[in-house]
């Protein structure tokens, strides 16, 4: 007689298993909890002029406190590093 490989017992083991468990199907109850309302986000404005990205490695400790100042603040670091770039390169400012 002809033996199927190892693989093919375990498939034909699990189908019959399949075959003899019977699906539970429990009644679908629809939650009662009031759905959560979110409060409006304002949308956010586009930037006036199109944005450039660019990367910068600073040192763990650095990087901690910006963001943990960010974070009490309630500002993004990319808002306040924007900020920072602004006031020490300022748009009329003569470059040499």
């Amino acid at each position: 007689m002809f033996e199927r490989p190892a693989w093919n017992k375990k498939i034909a083991r699990s189908e019959q298993a399949a075959a003899v468990v019977k699906p539970v199907v429990e009644p679908v109850v629809k939650p009662t909890v009031e759905p959560v309302v979110k409060p409006m986000v304002k949308p956010i404005a586009a930037p006036a002029e199109a944005m450039k990205r660019f990367t910068i490695d600073v040192p763990v400790s650095l990087h901690t406190r910006v963001k943990t100042e960010c974070a009490k603040s309630g500002r993004k670091m990319a808002d306040v590093v924007r900020d920072l770039l602004e006031r020490q390169f300022p748009q009329d400012r003569k470059i040499v």
